[in-house]
């Protein structure tokens, strides 16, 4: 029992170490954007407003913005507010709360991310499938170069040209996903036959 009992409060403190570590990187990650966004070069209030914006108007933003109040209390309640999941509100646009921008672009986003996952693991397996397979032969060398190339050439470079030939040339997936769900799903299956029936219709 005295075993059992040591090793359960040992669990114990190394999840609680986990969750206080976690929490502090949290903490410093908050720590180190705050400060860079308040290190920047520049003035909020002024890039909101313009070059042409009166004093008297920067100096009314900058207390609208809270600008006016020192560092550290304006970090705290970055954290407090932040931890409540007010995040304020954007300053660009139709200056909306930045919770309901998250929550708006949230779906589609976490949509996109499975999807992705989805279609990785579907052409990871089949193609390890075949290289071992065809181990040592020219299928397997074919499968290990485009592998590598894929793992070392940046994202920023794929993705462009991922798009370049999906979207623009083969039409076979919307460009933007600013739509319901069904509308969208239906958009690229009909996207898709598109290219493959004869009159190439519209949706």
């Amino acid at each position: 029992m005295a075993s059992g009992g040591t090793s359960s409060a040992s669990l114990s403190r190394r999840l609680l170490g986990r969750v206080a570590a976690g929490l502090l990187s949290v903490l410093f990650v908050a720590f180190v954007t705050f400060m860079a966004d308040e290190l920047a070069p520049g003035d909020a209030a002024m890039a909101i407003l313009g070059e042409k914006a009166r004093p008297e108007q920067i100096t009314a933003m900058r207390k609208q913005m809270g600008l006016d109040r020192p560092v550290a209390v304006r970090f705290v309640e970055y954290v407090g507010k932040a931890a409540r999941g007010d995040f304020g509100n954007s300053y660009f646009g139709t200056r909306e709360p930045v919770s309901e921008l998250i929550s708006r672009s949230l779906p589609i986003t976490a949509m996109l991310a499975i999807l992705a996952i989805g279609v990785a693991a579907l052409i990871g397996i089949t193609l390890g499938s075949l290289a071992a397979i065809f181990e040592d032969r020219w299928p397997d060398r074919i499968i290990l170069a485009l592998s590598t190339l894929g793992v070392t050439v940046p994202n920023f470079v794929l993705i462009p040209i991922f798009m370049l030939i999906f979207v623009l040339r083969m039409d076979l997936f919307p460009l933007t996903w600013e739509t319901p769900c069904a509308a969208r799903f239906s958009s690229i299956w009909c996207c898709r036959w598109r290219c493959w029936r004869p009159g190439r219709w519209r949706c």
